[in-house]
This record gives C-alpha cells, structure tokens and sequence, in this order.
C-alpha cells in the first residue's frame, strides 16, 4: 500500500568475484552458467564456473534509475530475491571430482572416462528424483531438462529428446525449457527446430546472451553466417562476463571470415589487445591471423592440470576452422579429429567438431 516514492543509490555500478583455487586433486569440468536479470530499476548478471581446480563466481550490479513508483516495490523486491538466488552461499567438491587412484590423473582417457561418470551420475540421480513422484511443476521440467542433456552428452540421442520434450510439455512457457530442448536439438543437428526453440525462448522473455549464442551456432552450421554474426554480436550485448563476451566475439569472428569479410575495427582490436592473454584469446588471435596454430595449442597447453584438456578442445576445433578458412580440408580434418579425441563429451567444441567432420566427409563423397 505504499505511495510514496522509493530512492535508489543511484548510479551504481558493482562488481564481486569470489575466486578459489582447490588443490590439484580436484577436478571438475563444469560449462559456466550465466543469469542475467532486468528489473526497471537495475541490471544484474551472475555467473558460474567451475573448471579443473578453479572455481570462480561473479555478480555485476548497475542501477538504471534514481528512485522507482511505489507500485513497482513488489516486484523490485522480487527481482532482489532471484538475483541473490543465483550467487552460491557455497562451492561443493563431491567425491567424484577428486582425482583418485585408478580414476583420475593418470591420463587423458581417464579424464574422459570422468566425465562420462559424472553425465551418467546426473542421469541416475535424476532418475531416482523423477521416478520418486515428488517433483511437480516447474522442478520436474528441470529434472527432464538436466537428464535430458547429460543423455545427450552420453550419445543416447533418443532418450534426450524424449526428455526435453517432455520438459517442454511440463512447462511450456519457460524460457529456460525450451533452451533446453534447443540445446538438444543442436547437439544432435536439428539445427532448424533448435533455432524455432530459440526464438521462442527470446519471444517468451529469455534474459541470458545464452540462447542467442546458441542460436547463433545453430545458423552458423547452417551456412547462415550473416544471421549467426547477428545474433553472436546481441549475445555480446547482453552478458557482461569478459570470458563470455569473448567466446562470442569468437563465433562472431569467425562467422565474419566464414562471409569474406574483415573483422570490423572493435573486433580487431580486440582480437589482438591481448593475444597471449587469458583463454579464449589466444583463440581469437588465431581466427583474425595474429597468432599461429601451432602458438595458439602450446597457450591452451600452459593451463594448469585438466583445464588443457578443456582449452585444447577449443583450440582443436578453432585451429580446424582455421584450416578451413585457408583452404587445408585435411590439416582441418585433423584439427577436428583431435578434438573429437579429448572426448570432452560436455563442451560445444566436441559437437561442433563432429558436425564439421560430418561436413567433410559429405563434400568427400
């Protein structure tokens, strides 16, 4: 019932990162998630990661206005709730991501076999939830949309699509479900019904950079490139995390070459700021001609413990796409064919080398 006014401190624009470095028999390999939130009065984004033994959480804050109506307090209040929602209070370490004896640390297909256990672990453990009959709504779409992709990532195509379907049907109006499915679809190269799924998420409110970076994708294996380039620069609109801008860029990148056309000077710039940096952007580097294939897999190499496995999948499918642009099918088929090897079955870069592969062994024939 409130009627007046409420102040904001206004402008603010805040930044926390909580960033810890486990010792180096934890392993986990965890794609980041990002939230973002707009509510009238701020903007927000949240994001998680976990990568070998670094875990790092970040939240960014900015208000947009000095003070709000008094009939928008309730869904300020709201908005406040699910942003502090999506920040951790804690950083969980599971057995199945210490390196044990005979599990973890002795190789590369041990790191693999690793992450095959901990897809089928989802699988199992939403499995146990869905069957339980517990779950209704909301919850139980999730349930299907989690098991759905790590079925996916397992290969078992069949069983994933049935799931999100299903977490479609549940809720059919979530954003995040029909991702999901999108997800899915893209995997397994549906790639026009993943684009439909898209759009349909941004049309129902979809507030991650997300789903037009996988969109993005989707047209870009599609041969749509100037469409991909649209919807890799909106992705970069809207997430605000460096190393999510950045793997954007990359696509957005390397759909601009895919058309013939140079880099404009933002992305050059960007692209060559910093060449040795931080993954992903040695990989940038390589896709706008400034660094080499074979500097750009020693910079990817330098990471500490599994996280060269994760970066060298990248660095694999991207030295495959510079091949590619230079005219070399098989130094590029080889590229391609060494990332499929990491069998990093949970990074995007493994799929996409598939569907390249895939591509060249159509224009083989």
């Amino acid at each position: 019932k409130r009627r007046a006014p409420v102040a904001i401190r206004f402008p603010v624009d805040a930044r926390y990162t909580f960033d810890a470095t486990f010792p180096d028999d934890v392993s986990v390999a965890v794609d980041p998630a990002t939230t973002t939130i707009t509510d009238p009065a701020f903007v927000s984004t949240s994001r998680l990661s976990f990568v070998g033994n670094r875990s790092v959480a970040t939240a960014e804050l900015r208000t947009t206005v000095d003070r709000i109506a008094a009939e928008d307090l309730p869904k300020l209040r709201g908005d406040i709730d699910r942003f502090a929602r999506t920040f951790p209070s804690v950083v969980v370490i599971r057995d199945a991501n210490l390196k044990k004896s005979g599990i973890l640390g002795i190789g590369r297909q041990d790191f693999a076999a690793t992450l095959r256990n901990r897809q089928q672990d989802v699988v199992t453990r939403t499995t146990g939830a869905i069957d339980s009959g517990r779950l209704a709504g909301a919850d139980l779409a999730r349930a299907y949309c989690a098991r759905g992709g790590a079925l996916q990532s397992l290969e078992r195509g069949d069983a994933a699509k049935r799931d999100v379907d299903k977490a479609v049907e549940v809720d059919p109006n979530a954003p995040t479900m029909l991702a999901c499915r999108g997800n899915v679809r893209l995997a397994s190269g549906d790639f026009v019904h993943a684009i439909d799924d898209y759009s349909e998420a941004i049309v129902l409110g979809a507030e991650s950079g997300n789903v037009y970076y996988r969109r993005g994708q989707a047209r870009f294996h599609l041969g749509r490139y100037a469409e991909a380039v649209d919807d890799f620069a909106k992705a970069s609109d809207i997430d605000r995390d460096e190393g999510l801008v950045l793997h954007h860029e990359l696509w957005r990148a390397l759909a601009l070459r895919r058309l013939g056309r140079p880099l404009p000077d933002d992305l050059q710039k960007r692209a060559t700021a910093d060449p040795r940096g931080a993954w992903p952007r040695p990989a940038l580097a390589l896709i706008a001609d400034a660094l080499t294939v074979d500097e750009v897999e020693a910079l990817a190499a330098r990471t500490a413990g599994d996280g060269a496995e994760l970066n060298g999948v990248e660095a694999d499918f991207f030295a495959g796409q510079y091949f590619l642009l230079h005219g070399d099918a098989a130094k590029a088929r080889a590229a391609f064919a060494a990332a499929r090897d990491r069998h990093v079955i949970i990074y995007t870069e493994h799929v996409a080398s598939g569907i390249e592969l895939d591509k060249l062994d159509r224009a083989a024939r």
